[in-house]
């Protein structure tokens, strides 16, 4: 498994058939921390980025280094961005950071 994620001001929005699938395709990159965190996590009131945090483009590099497919990647170097792409039931999934 690769190191967990420290996520900053995200939203990961899903909706998948089958959630069992859908994290074992995702968890050879992301890791079974993350994966773990999206379903638990309740948000934030009032999003405050942290001081440090894994970038969205990491996020994306990981998930390109996994072999997943990407429907959109990020189109900046720093900053907002967010990342798309489908989990195998289709759905899409959206990484998108705020800061």
């Amino acid at each position: 498994m690769s190191e967990p994620l420290d996520l900053g001001c995200f939203s990961v929005s899903l909706a998948v058939k089958d959630l069992d699938e859908t994290m074992l395709t995702f968890n050879p990159g992301l890791g079974q921390d993350f994966a773990q965190k999206s379903i638990d996590s309740g948000g934030e009131a009032v999003p405050e980025p942290l001081a440090e945090y894994t970038d969205v483009r990491v996020i994306e590099q990981r998930l390109k280094d996994g072999g997943v497919a990407l429907e959109a990647e990020t189109d900046s170097a720093e900053g907002p961005a967010h990342v798309l792409l489908r989990d195998p039931d289709g759905n899409l999934i959206m990484f998108d950071q705020f800061f």
